[in-house]
């Protein structure tokens, strides 16, 4: 029998480069007192965890305070202006730095993202 290694079952908290790879909606989890969401998905490019997807779930309706917001506003890499539209597809490929930090549950999850400079 081959051994089995125990991993973390996540990216592990630290500071990474990686790539959007797109947004998908979740479903509600009345039982824990969500309502429907998205979730903010990266791949990292390089280190330990090249490869490994890390996320973010927030709520649907972005403002300039809640995680949607903060998520959007990274992705555009300047504040978000009230009425403006934004397609956060037009930034899937494009590489940021992403801060992973400590969630709720003992797992991890995106806490930050900054668009990578223009080489």
């Amino acid at each position: 029998m081959a051994f089995l290694t125990v991993s973390s079952g996540g990216v592990a908290v630290g500071n990474y480069t990686g790539t959007f790879t797109g947004i998908e909606a979740t479903q509600p989890k009345p039982e824990k007192g969500y309502g429907a969401g998205i979730r903010w998905k990266f791949q990292i490019d390089a280190g330990t965890c090249a490869g490994q997807t890390t996320s973010r779930v927030t709520g649907c309706a972005p403002t300039p305070k809640n995680g949607c917001g903060k998520m959007l506003s990274g992705l555009i890499g300047r504040a978000l202006k009230e009425g403006e539209q934004i397609d956060p597809d037009t930034f899937i490929g494009k590489r940021y730095m992403i801060v992973v930090a400590a969630g709720r549950d003992g797992g991890t999850r995106v806490e930050a993202i900054v668009p990578m400079p223009a080489a």
